[in-house]
């Protein structure tokens, strides 16, 4: 189950925050999954609820998961675009986009009790 994998980095990750901002409780946690992140959340909320946060610092958090949007950047213009159906730039032409969002895991926002 890669979710489990998952699990266990992004609470590695929240031990770490929750020691450098002496939090001795996490009561929330969110998390953004990219859209393009092959990541099943409700796997990913199941293995952290029921498998990592029991018995620690978490157990009890309030976990929200949040799909983060696609986003794409022009590198000739800059112009930025999100959930496009066409790989080109409306502004310039350009068929080279970057994705800038959309595609990783991360904890965005976490709250405790010191």
């Amino acid at each position: 189950m890669h979710e489990l994998g998952l699990a266990e980095e992004i609470f590695k990750n929240i031990e770490e925050l929750a020691k450098k901002n002496n939090l001795k409780k996490i009561t929330k946690i969110r998390i953004k999954v990219g859209e393009q992140a092959g990541v099943e959340e409700e796997l990913l909320e199941h293995s952290l609820i029921d498998h990592r946060f029991p018995g620690t610092l978490a157990e009890g958090a309030e976990l929200e998961i949040v799909q983060e949007k696609v986003r794409f950047r022009c590198p000739k213009c800059n112009q930025e675009y999100e959930n496009i159906t066409v790989a080109k730039c409306n502004s310039c032409g350009n068929e080279n986009l970057e994705i800038i969002a959309g595609t990783e895991i991360y904890i965005d926002h976490l709250e405790g009790e010191d």
